[in-house]
C-alpha cells in the first residue's frame, strides 16, 4: 500500500511541478524579463525522496541571478557593469543622449549611466516598467506560487483522497 501512495504522490508532485514551472516562465515573460530566455529555460523542478518523505524543489541554474530578478535590489547597491553591457548588447540598446553617443566608448558610458540610475533608484528602475505587460517587475517566482496555492492544496487533497478510496476498497475486499 505504501508503494502505491509514493507512486501517486510522485504523480501529484509532477503535475504541481509542471504547473509551477509553466507559471514561473509565463510570469517572467509577462514581466518582460525574458531577454535571452536563459533564465526561463533553466527553471525546472526536482522531486527529492528521503525516508518515505518527498519534497518538490523548483530551481534555476543561476540562483543568484534569479533571486536578483525576482527581488530586485535597493538603491546604493553597485550593479555589475559587465552584466549591464551584456544586457545592452542582447537588447540592441543604443544611447539616446548625444553626450553618451559621442563618448570614447558609448557602450560602456551607457552601461555606467544605467548603473548610476540603478544605484540611485534601485532595481527595478522606473524605466524598466515599460518592458512589463502586467505592470510588475518583481516577484516572478512568488506570484505563481501565491496564485496556485489553493490549486496545489486541491491537487494533493484530491489525489490522496482517491488513494484513500482505493485503499479502503482494497481493505473491504479483503474482509
Amino acid at each position: 500500500m505504501a508503494e502505491i501512495s509514493l507512486k501517486k504522490m510522485r504523480s501529484i508532485l509532477r503535475k504541481i511541478g509542471d504547473d509551477l514551472v509553466d507559471g514561473i516562465r509565463g510570469e517572467l515573460e509577462r514581466q518582460g524579463h525574458n531577454n535571452t530566455g536563459n533564465l526561463s529555460d533553466s527553471i525546472r523542478y526536482e522531486i527529492e525522496e528521503f525516508g518515505g518523505n518527498m519534497s518538490l524543489l523548483v530551481i534555476a541554474n543561476d540562483v543568484e541571478y534569479a533571486n536578483f530578478v525576482n527581488e530586485g535590489f535597493f538603491p546604493n547597491s553597485l550593479p555589475n557593469i559587465d552584466a549591464i553591457m551584456e544586457w545592452i548588447d542582447e537588447r540592441g540598446i543604443a544611447p539616446k543622449s548625444d553626450r553618451i553617443a559621442k563618448s570614447k566608448d558609448p557602450r560602456k558610458a551607457l552601461a555606467f549611466a544605467i548603473a548610476n540610475a540603478m544605484m540611485s533608484e534601485g532595481s527595478p528602475t522606473s524605466g524598466a516598467f515599460k518592458h512589463s505587460r502586467n505592470g510588475k517587475r518583481r516577484g516572478f517566482v512568488n506570484r505563481p506560487f501565491g496564485s496556485r496555492k489553493k490549486g496545489i492544496e486541491r491537487k494533493i487533497i484530491d489525489g490522496m483522497s482517491v488513494e484513500i478510496d482505493i485503499s479502503t476498497d482494497s481493505i473491504i475486499k479483503k474482509i
